[in-house]
């Protein structure tokens, strides 16, 4: 995987934070979608998996594009797998990202409020998923939209998340979060208020600005978003830079939703 990283990359300036987005064909128009509102926000490069022949042909030659062509067994465990295994890549080589799913809408770039938070690991908020994280700190961790900078400990953090994936561990959301609760994270809410966020049956809790956290076992600095800035709430406000509402796996589903927040064209 290294070398044809290498490939997709060579030609990129990339300055900052490189989003990278992955798709196949059944996602196409969402890929689009959010290509379009990428570029409207002033994204100039972006890094796209394309994980069939389809899409990479599609992405192929276009301007701002980097164009990764991987290709995974076809089951979500398999994909996360590949993803993990490529975030440690990325990192390995000294890339920072900004890794996005395809229906988390970028309405504004969010890459400069990223900036400005010296950490190694940047997270939007998931629900309550897996629920031992939820319990144990009010919120979880989403893989949906995160930020890396590369160093030896964020490196060897992915390396360990992606060989358990490899190992048949289903899920890179519950990996994570069990990892870092596991190796004892905390989180600094001390000057930031927390705000109970009803869902479900349950509440989130939800910092009204980043929130700061650390795990000293593994040498990491963290930072969680705000739900605002990254709403999995079916809202949009004037704060919110990435829409990531939940909804089903169907892209028609998923074009539905975000064209009812004005995130879809």
């Amino acid at each position: 995987m290294r070398d044809a990283v290498a490939a997709a990359l060579a030609g990129m300036a990339r300055p900052g934070l490189l989003p990278v987005v992955f798709a196949d064909a059944r996602y196409g128009a969402v890929l689009e979608n959010w290509l379009r509102h990428a570029m409207r926000a002033g994204v100039a490069e972006t890094l796209v998996v394309a994980l069939d022949a389809e899409t990479e042909a599609a992405c192929r030659g276009r301007p701002g594009l980097g164009v990764l062509g991987l290709r995974h067994a076809g089951t979500l465990a398999s994909l996360w797998a590949l993803r993990l295994r490529l975030f440690a890549v990325l990192t390995r080589a000294g890339v920072g990202f900004v890794h996005s799913d395809a229906d988390a809408v970028w309405v504004a770039d969010p890459r400069p409020a990223l900036a400005a938070l010296p950490g190694d690991l940047v997270f939007s908020l998931g629900t309550v998923w897996p629920s031992a994280a939820h319990v144990a700190w009010g919120f979880v961790l989403c893989c949906g939209l995160f930020a890396a900078r590369p160093g030896p400990a964020v490196a060897a953090f992915l390396d360990g998340l992606a060989a358990e994936a490899e190992a048949g561990q289903p899920d890179d959301q519950v990996l994570l979060n069990h990892r870092l609760l596991a190796a004892g994270t905390t989180w600094d809410w001390s000057g930031v208020p927390r705000r109970e966020r009803p869902f479900r049956d349950t509440v989130l809790a939800d910092p009204a600005r980043p929130l700061p956290g650390a795990c000293a076992a593994l040498g990491l600095r963290l930072w969680v978003l705000p739900q605002a800035w990254v709403p999995r709430l079916p809202e949009r406000l004037p704060e919110s830079l990435v829409l990531h509402p939940l909804s089903p796996k169907e892209p028609e589903a998923k074009a539905g939703l975000l064209r009812g927040l004005g995130a879809w064209g």
